[in-house]
């Protein structure tokens, strides 16, 4: 993998069948939401954003879950309130925090573009210099729908305005 300038990690090497990514972030202060990219690069058979086939770059996200880990224990955390700029007939965004490793998000027909998913946590963290928060993108669905790109962000603003348009 490389990290790129803007967070991304650029996934390189053999493409797993399924595979999950684990993702550390420290951001003292409050979190409110997270929000998982899956971009394009022209490293990525068909710009992607899955890496698995470069005619059909989909992706299926099965989970996303979020930890807390502190100096004195690791706590699950509940993630609502799914949003995504496109899903695919019949795998919505909200199938990635079902719980179900059968399911999960998808991006068909929209290849070759970057996309996104949104999270919001059932209750706000407040998190300490020394917490971390673990941000694991499960991805089982097998042949390779796999991200070739993702970057994983925290929000702490009201959750209404996470999914506004940059420009404004």
């Amino acid at each position: 993998f490389v990290i790129q300038e803007d967070g991304a990690v650029l996934l390189t090497g053999s493409v797993p069948d399924t595979v999950e990514h684990v993702f550390t972030l420290s951001h003292p202060g409050e979190i409110k939401a997270i929000r998982v990219d899956v971009l394009t690069d022209d490293a990525i058979p068909g710009k992607g954003p899955g890496r698995g086939d470069a005619e059909r770059t989909n992706i299926i996200l099965s989970e996303v879950s979020c930890e807390l880990v502190t100096d004195k224990e690791t706590t699950g955390l509940e993630l609502l309130d799914a949003s995504a700029d496109f899903s695919q007939k019949g795998w919505p965004v909200d199938n990635a925090i079902d719980g179900n490793r059968k399911t999960g998000w998808a991006i068909a027909p929209q290849f070759a573009k970057p996309h996104w998913a949104s999270f919001v946590l059932a209750e706000p963290i407040q998190l300490a210099s020394s917490d971390r928060l673990q941000v694991t993108l499960a991805q089982y669905y097998g042949r390779g729908r796999v991200i070739g790109k993702p970057r994983v962000s925290v929000y702490g603003g009201d959750p209404a305005y996470l999914n506004l348009d940059p420009a404004i």
